[in-house]
């Protein structure tokens, strides 16, 4: 199976998270919903630090 990514943007309060579990009760095949803050702690500390340290 391929694997797919959804991308979901915008501002804070627009609906992304409503949209996403809306999005995971009708697919037909299971889907997972990660919060980019979850995504971005993930990744190697030297990947994520500031230039203006």
């Amino acid at each position: 199976m391929a694997a797919r990514i959804v991308l979901l943007n915008g501002a804070g309060s627009a609906g992304k998270s409503s949209i996403a579990r809306a999005l995971q009760a009708i697919a037909a095949t299971p889907l997972l919903h990660m919060q980019m803050d979850a995504f971005l702690e993930m990744l190697p500390a030297a990947t994520t630090r500031s230039s203006t340290a």
